[in-house]
Parts: C-alpha cells; structure tokens; sequence
C-alpha cells in the first residue's frame, strides 16, 4: 500500500522522502559533485535497490515525512480521483445525450428528406397535369372560338339571308309595279 501511495506523488512534490546524499530525481550523487558512473560503480545494483527513490524505512533519515502525512495525501488523491471519475462519468453521460440527440436529428433529417422526395414527386405529377390542363383548356378554347366564329358566320349568313330576302322581295315588288304601271 505504501509503494502505491508514493507512486502517486509527484516527483517535485515535498512529501517526497530524501536522503541526503542523494536526489530526489534518484540518481545517486554525492555532496562532492560525483559522476553518475561513479556512483554506479560505487554501489551494485542490489545495493542501489534498497536505497529506492522513496525510502521505506521511516526511522532512517530524520527528514522522512510521517506516516499520517502520506496518508493524508493518499485520501486527497484518492477524493481527486474519485471526482475525476465522478467528472468522467458525467462527460460520458454527455456525450451519450449528445450521440442520442444526433441519432433523433439523423432520423428527423431522413424523415425530412422522404417527405422532400414525395413532395418534389408530387410536384412533377402536378406538373404534367398541369401541363395536360393547359392542353385541355386550349383545345377548349380553340373550340370555343370555332363555334363562336361557326355561329357568326352562321348569323352574318342568316342576316345576309334576310337581306337577300328583303332586297329580292323588294326587286320583285319593284318589277310588279313597274309591270302593272308601264311608263
């Protein structure tokens, strides 16, 4: 539980464990400005392993930090994980509303589309009716005007008729009385 709770700090934290010698980076240098291969070479590797980056042993150094403050940054980082989590979740609730809004706006959107296509369907039909109207409406109107033109001549020829009529009768009376009163 301790190796946990000290993988969790920050490296530049102050709750860090230091021995003197040596950095909080965990690289071995003396107070003498060493190389690190001669630090490397001074110590093998199962040495160096128990003087690990955070020490283990709280009675070793007079600067180690208690064990009450490492478990007071474990309940801080575990109250901040838990709400970055709480946070987390409320994203992924977000996001699903939103995916879930997109899908119904998809869906209207289709619906829209269909009813566009029917709508532009419709139209063209309306348009070859429209279309077979106007025909209709000017064989109507052409007939129209050949039975009106049928009737005047009809009735110019009924008048030309009558007048014929008068002026015949008229020549005959005409002729009657010039026969019965030769000059």
């Amino acid at each position: 539980m301790q190796n946990e709770a000290v993988s969790l700090l920050d490296p530049g934290s102050s709750y860090l464990l230091q021995e003197p010698s040596r950095t909080v980076s965990g690289r071995y240098k003396s107070t003498t400005t060493a190389s690190e291969e001669d630090v490397s070479s001074r110590f093998s590797r199962t040495d160096r392993s128990g003087f690990s980056r955070y020490n283990r042993d709280a009675n070793a150094s007079g600067n180690l930090v208690s064990s009450s403050t490492l478990e007071k940054k474990i309940e801080d980082l575990e109250k901040e994980v838990v709400r970055e989590r709480q946070e987390n979740l409320r994203l992924v609730r977000l996001m699903q509303d939103k995916e879930e809004m997109i899908g119904k706006l998809k869906e209207e959107i289709d619906l829209l589309n269909r009813d566009l296509d029917d709508i532009e369907d419709e139209n063209e039909q309306l348009k070859q009716e429209n279309k077979t109207l106007l025909k209709v409406v000017g064989q109507l109107t052409r007939s129209v005007k050949k039975a009106i033109s049928q009737r005047h001549r009809k009735f110019h020829l009924k008048n030309l008729q009558n007048s014929f009529g008068s002026t015949l009768r008229y020549c005959m009376m005409l002729s009657c009385h010039i026969s019965l009163h030769p000059s």
